[in-house]
């Protein structure tokens, strides 16, 4: 279990267990509602089929779903999370995708965004798993995680204008070969 410390606690990277899904599922409707007015409903009914997938074909040599965790004062806070899994457009499972990238706005701007995404870079990397490259779409509203994706090498390969969440919004993909 990765960790850090500093002057506001310890950050600590766990694998999921199953009642961490309502919860990711909830922080992403009330966030996104929040930051880009998208509509909760559909934003956590999104989540909730992405989890549901998850856990329903879940290959635990080629996927992971992580949380991250403060621990502060005898409390332990949720942090983020983040989802690597098979690309369900490459039958071959040469692609690993990236899902559900979270950090809570208190956490933002200390590192964790950059420490989740170097994760599944990591995990999807190792040479048993066989993956060739990772792949992610986003809403084009999303700078502050492009920024991430882009220093951690990300190249984006495609925009599409589409309607999701309840908005007009461009969908990007990007993609990070090994």
């Amino acid at each position: 279990m990765p960790s850090t410390q500093g002057d506001d606690g310890v950050i600590t990277i766990r694998t999921h267990r199953p009642e961490d899904v309502a919860h990711v599922m909830s922080r992403h409707g009330v966030l996104y509602a929040d930051e880009f007015g998208w509509d909760p409903q559909v934003m956590e009914g999104l989540v909730d089929n992405t989890c549901a997938d998850f856990l329903n074909t879940y290959d635990p040599s080629h996927e992971r779903f992580w949380i991250a965790e403060r621990h502060q004062d005898g409390q332990v806070k949720f942090a983020g999370s983040v989802m690597v899994l098979h690309d369900k457009d490459d039958p071959a499972h040469k692609s690993a995708t990236i899902r559900l990238l979270l950090v809570e706005p208190s956490e933002r701007g200390k590192g964790l965004g950059t420490r989740l995404v170097r994760q599944v870079i990591e995990f999807a990397r190792e040479e048993a798993r066989g993956y060739r490259r990772v792949m992610l779409w986003m809403p084009s509203e999303m700078a502050a995680a492009r920024r991430i994706y882009q220093r951690e090498g990300f190249e984006k390969v495609a925009e599409i204008e589409h309607e999701v969440f309840g908005k007009k919004s461009t969908a990007e993909s990007w993609g990070l070969n090994f």
